[in-house]
Formats: structure tokens, sequence, C-alpha cells
């Protein structure tokens, strides 16, 4: 059942931004109408499509934080209904006195999962894919109060547009795999650079480079955080420590066809021992 909430919440919000941004709608939908691109000359066809990302890479970013903002709520009581909740009678229904549960249940919905996919007609791998994204480059929160983004360099560009949602992976792809290995002055200089070449930015961290000043594609962004893992950390290990050595498992699966199937994996050292014995 799809939860009980207005399709369209700028008509009775009061919040100026959300008026904004409805009417903003508005005019985009106004301009695009009836629009034929195949009858735009080549000049226009491009210009059409750098606007038109220049838009959504705004919006995408957007996107991307407040379906996060959406989950945070839907994950954590509502501590001003709890409090209310904590001094009701015993006399009073159970349906008031329950108040206290998350934005997901008090709409209907067993969490927030289901309440933005529902809401914003998503597949719940891409309300999952944003939240992944917006925890790392978006406000967290402690106890009602913001915290600094884990990545506020990356949050930013994505919240500013000048990113783009798969740039931002990548990137916060990269810097999750170097943030065990190096140095917090190091993994800043990486994050200030990446987000330099995916913006197109000429900064201290990118000036002189070649490529200084053109926005890069995903991949080559991923290619420069391999190329900053080479530099930086080529063994993974944290500066001054040993390289963790990762251990052997093994793990069996389901009964299937009169055997089991096995998953696992093996140093060189425990490779030869199991083969032995199979």
């Amino acid at each position: 059942m799809a939860p009980m909430f207005m399709e369209n919440p700028s008509e009775s919000s009061v919040n100026p931004v959300i008026v904004a941004v409805e009417q903003a709608r508005e005019v985009l939908l106004a301009a695009l109408g009836g629009l034929s691109f195949g009858s735009l000359g080549d000049e226009e066809s491009l210009s059409m499509l750098l606007v038109l990302e220049g838009v959504g890479r705004v919006v995408d970013g957007a996107r991307v934080l407040s379906t996060t903002d959406v989950l945070r709520r839907s994950e954590y009581f509502d501590a001003s209904v709890a409090k209310k909740a904590a001094v009701k009678t015993a006399q009073q229904t159970e349906v008031e006195a329950a108040g206290a549960v998350s934005l997901a249940r008090r709409l209907g919905c067993r969490s927030g999962l289901v309440l933005v996919s529902t809401l914003a007609r998503l597949s719940r791998s891409e309300v999952r894919q944003r939240a992944s994204l917006g925890k790392a480059a978006g406000e967290r929160m402690l106890l009602g109060r913001p915290l600094t983004p884990t990545y506020p360099v990356v949050g930013e560009a994505l919240q500013g547009g000048s990113l783009g949602v798969e740039q931002a992976r990548v990137i916060v792809s990269v810097l999750d795999g170097l943030r065990p290995s190096v140095l917090v002055d190091d993994l800043d200089r990486v994050e200030r650079s990446l987000v330099a070449s995916g913006s197109g930015a000429i900064t201290p961290e990118t000036e002189g480079l070649p490529g200084a000043g053109i926005a890069f594609a995903p991949e080559l962004l991923r290619q420069q955080g391999i190329a900053w893992q080479a530099r930086l950390a080529p063994d993974g290990s944290a500066p001054g420590e040993a390289a963790v050595e990762r251990r052997s498992w093994l793990s069996f699966g389901g009964l299937a066809n009169g055997g089991y199937s096995l998953n696992g994996w093996l140093s060189t050292l425990d490779r030869e021992p199991v083969k032995s014995f199979v």
C-alpha cells in the first residue's frame, strides 16, 4: 500500500525553498514543452545537452541528499514526538502513545527504503545507491546537531552541481579505499584533486598538471584513483603499520543434487593442504 502523502507538496508548503523548486520545475516544463530535439542545429544540440546536464547535476545532487535525509528520519525515532508520548497516560489509546515511531512508520511503511522507493517511484537498488553516496558526502547528524560530512569537498561539489552523481561515486570509492592507508592530510589532498578534476576547476592541486581545467569523466577519475593508490599506499598499509594479512576462510552452501557447494578464499600457504585433502 502506498503511503498517505500529498502528490504536490508545494501546494500546501510554506517553505520558500520547496515553493521555489516547484516553480523552477514548471519553468523547465514550459521551456521544454513541445521541443523537437531533431530540429535543433548541431551547435544548438550540443548546447542543449550541456545545459540540461548542468541542470541535471544540480537536481541529482539534491535528490541524493534529500533521499539520505528521509532515510535518516525513517531510521531513528522522532525525538520531539517521543517526548510527548512519554507523558501520555495509560487511558489514552495505543495509537496516540505510539507517536514516537520513525517517519516511515508514521506514514504506514515498514522502512525508509520502502517509503522512498514508493514516493519517489524508484527501485530499491537506486535508493540504496543514493543512500551510500549521501552518507559519505552529505551532512551527518548526531543528537539533532549537524556534523561535517565524511567527504565535505565531494558533498559541496555534489550539491553545487559541479560534480555528477556517477563522478561522486567513483571519487568516494577511491577515498574509501585510501582512507585506512594514508594520512588525513594526504586524503584531503586526494579528495580536492579528484573533485577539481571531475569539475574541471583549476586549483592548487591540479594547476600545471596535464588536463587541468578539463572535467574528467568517471572512468578517467577511476584511473586517477588507481594512480593515487599506487603513489600513496602501494601495499595498502597505513603509514608505519604492517600490512594486514587476509585470512583464509571456507563456508558451505546449501544441499543440492546430493552435495554441498563450497565458497571461500585461501592464502597461498593454506592452498596446498586443502588441495591435497580434496
